[in-house]
């Protein structure tokens, strides 16, 4: 193993390490040609690589083929003792470990920490068992062992569940599966009990693994399954002989530990497979008391029961029974197949004779005296059915059958005739992109800015404003508040009327949404407020949008209760009969309220009185259960009219066309609409101006930088103030004011 040392033998090298890398074989071919001798095979002196594992690393297959054929030796190591095999072999490079096997690398090097090539593929893909695949048919050792005594089998149970192909390869290669690290004597069959691979535990198992081996903390593979709950992996190791009565140094048995961690599966096997459930640990506890300390009420329930079982034995619960059992169990596939050939009329029925002596043959830990015992009462002439012997059914008590720790399946319930089951209703999944931003980035498109007044209160306030706006200069000398942005649906709810013409003059869309899909305009129309929602509809506020009920503007205004704000969206193109996702209409939403005047309105207008909802409800069911009795007789007058061949086409209304959709002569969509208003004089227009040596006036006007906002004086609140006393009635000025619906719900609900 060469390394470069001189200052022209590391730049050399270095410099071939770079073509490599770029893939320059013609330069390459020349540097090898008249560089130093045998450069190909000289390590750069910083972690040792040579040209082929750089090659190798890049997994560029051309490359090494091109490279061997130039002399460069598949076997040179790195400074940790690595091949280029080995690297191929860690990366999944299938291609370049063919490449090298084929020109006879050697598979059984080992690194400085005494690991072969097979430590380096425990990575779960197709890519590195293909190469184990490769490794072994060159002749890699499968029984090599590092130098602090681990082998590939234990490095690779570490990670069983993962790498089980690799490990199961490993053992049907002849690995010795009892291989362990003399510093911790952790066996590999430990490791993959504790990473809960059964089937590679039962392949160990198979290999004549042995299940009661202890490490140094007496731990023994039991110890390390019934702590991670492996419930199968008890399995396999019961069918084949562990002896779960045992403690590790602290004192706890599997059972202890199966405890802490609330595996009540777990306890309960161990309980029956002879785990003392009365041994106390180092600290003086048994398994229930630790379940207890750790809250684990189940497990707990199941160790007192094991502390109730352990010592006794009755029929069908015998340790051999038992024994017998749990090795039938693990070795169902292998017996069927020996007992296959002895089933002559292919029913399952074996000659009793047969069956035992197959049975005793697979070395089943039962003796023939036994044996004979358990299979004589399922004996008929002389014959005996295999899957009845197999499921133990006869002579195992139920609680003990392997079959009683599977999950059972829930029997599908059977309604009753005619009974109604309950309605679900199919609610649709409204998803909301990520909310647009302003252009400044400092707040969602959802959100606008709160337009407050600064000034100095003990000059100015909303009875005595400033006369000229250059009068109020207290911008200057007033602390100026940081910008604060509120959602635009909370500036409708507080009448914010000034911060909202701020925001839609500086392009923020109408229609914006709220997280639940709720526009400004809905929020007005469902709070009453007529000055908003007229204001909305005249920036072309859409009277069609849905939120995620499918509620669209004329709804919140129906429940809400306001003639006029339901008048004012009619007008505008309202659709009458929009349908909600549960079915109701506008019409229902009105009438829930018991807005006598709004259901006298939307009949005259054609609101449709056949409408059902998705529970069957007409807006007669609907009158019946909510509304007062002026809106009970308004719904019924409407759907039984008296009977009147010549009156009958008089007392149809004219039902008026749906609308588009939108208020008024709408513009494009507001999406279209600039964040800010673009200049009115073009690049065109500017340019002929200075070639006409036209100039334009230059404005000098001054704009204060806070100027004064126009707030209501007290005399303005007043008059609102009845305004609102007008619309809503006297309540509206105390705290318990409540809106029509909720009203009309509270006053039929009996108060306690």
């Amino acid at each position: 193993m060469p390394v470069a040392q001189t200052p022209l033998q590391i730049a050399q090298v270095c410099k071939l390490i770079q073509l490599v890398y770029e893939k320059d074989k013609v330069e390459i071919q020349k540097l090898i040609g008249e560089g130093i001798p045998h450069l190909i095979n000289f390590n750069e002196p910083t972690y040792g690589r040579t040209a082929l594992i750089v090659a190798t690393m890049s997994n560029s297959d051309n490359m090494l083929e091109f490279l061997l054929e130039l002399g460069a030796h598949p076997d040179v190591v790195d400074f940790q003792g690595t091949s280029a095999a080995m690297i191929a072999a860690e990366y999944g490079h299938v291609q370049c470990l063919e490449r090298l096997a084929n020109n006879r690398a050697n598979m059984r090097l080992i690194d400085v920490q005494g690991r072969g090539i097979l430590f380096y593929m425990f990575t779960p893909s197709q890519r590195h068992y293909r190469s184990y695949e490769l490794a072994i048919q060159h002749g890699a050792d499968v029984n090599t062992v590092a130098k602090d005594g681990t082998s590939a089998l234990q490095l690779g149970c570490e990670s069983a569940v993962e790498n089980e192909e690799i490990c199961l390869g490993l053992l049907r290669d002849g690995i010795n599966p009892d291989i362990r690290p003399p510093k911790t004597n952790h066996t590999p069959l430990m490791s993959a009990a504790q990473s809960g691979s059964a089937k590679v535990v039962k392949a160990i198992l198979e290999k004549r693994g042995d299940p009661n081996i202890k490490d140094w903390k007496r731990n023994r593979a039991a110890h390390f399954a019934a702590a991670y709950g492996h419930f199968e992996v008890l399995a396999a190791l019961a069918g084949y002989g562990a002896d779960f009565d045992c403690a590790n140094v602290e004192g706890n048995t599997a059972l202890h530990l199966a405890a802490k961690g609330n595996f009540t599966l777990c306890c309960r096997f161990l309980a029956q497979r002879g785990c003392n459930g009365k041994f106390k640990n180092s600290d003086g506890c048994t398994a229930r008391m630790m379940a207890k300390e750790c809250g684990n009420k189940q497990a707990a329930k199941e160790c007192k029961k094991g502390e109730k079982l352990h010592g006794k034995s009755g029929k069908g619960s015998e340790k051999f029974v038992i024994k017998f059992h749990d090795w039938a169990y693990v070795n169902l596939e292998k017996i069927r197949a020996a007992l296959a050939k002895y089933d002559t009329h292919k029913n399952g029925v074996i000659p009793a004779v047969y069956l035992r002596r197959v049975v005793l043959s697979l070395d089943a830990p039962i003796s023939y005296e036994h044996l004979e015992t358990i299979s004589k009462p399922l004996e008929k002439a002389g014959s005996i059915n295999a899957k009845d012997f197999l499921a133990g059914k006869k002579y195992v008590k139920k609680v003990f059958q392997q079959s009683s720790y599977l999950p059972k399946e829930k029997k599908a319930k059977r309604e009753r005739p005619g009974k109604v089951g309950k309605f679900k209703l199919p609610m649709a999944i409204c998803t909301n992109p990520s909310p647009r931003r302003t252009p400044s980035k400092q707040a969602p498109i959802d959100y606008i800015e709160f337009i407050s007044c600064v000034t100095d209160t003990n000059r100015f306030d909303r009875d005595m404003p400033p006369n000229h706006p250059m009068q109020d200069d207290s911008y200057w000398y007033v602390q100026v508040p940081d910008v604060t942005y509120i959602n635009i649906n909370e500036a409708v709810r507080s009448n914010d009327e000034k911060s909202l013409k701020t925001a839609f003059e500086l392009g923020t869309p109408v229609d914006t949404k709220d997280k639940y899909f709720k526009t400004p305009l809905m929020v007005a129309a469902s709070q009453g407020n007529v000055d908003l929602v007229k204001m909305l509809l005249e920036k072309r506020a859409s009277v069609s949008t849905i939120d995620n009920f499918k509620w669209t503007p004329l709804h919140h205004a129906c429940h809400g209760g306001q003639l006029e704000v339901v008048r004012m969206l009619v007008e505008r193109g309202a659709d009458i009969n929009a349908r909600a996702l549960n079915g109701g209409t506008p019409l229902t939403r009105a009438i829930e309220s018991s807005a006598f005047d709004v259901v006298q309105y939307l009949i005259e207008k054609g609101a449709k009185l056949t409408t059902e909802t998705r529970k069957g409800l007409t807006p007669i069911d609907i009158a019946t259960s909510f509304a007062d009795p002026r809106v009970i007789n308004a719904v019924i007058a409407k759907w039984t009219p008296p009977f009147d061949k010549f009156k009958k086409a008089a007392l149809k209304a004219k039902k008026p066309k749906p609308g588009d959709g939108k208020g008024g002569d709408s513009l494009e969509s507001p999406e279209d609409i600039g964040y800010y208003q673009k200049s009115r004089i073009t690049v065109y227009q500017l340019a002929e101006s200075i070639m006409e040596n036209r100039v334009e006036p230059e404005d000098i006007s001054y704009v204060p930088p806070r100027p004064w906002i126009q707030m209501p004086n007290t005399e303005k609140q007043m008059v609102r103030k009845e305004a609102l006393r007008e619309q809503f009635g006297w309540k509206v000025d105390f705290p318990d004011f409540l809106m029509p619906f909720k009203r009309n719900v509270s006053d039929q609900v009996p108060k306690p």
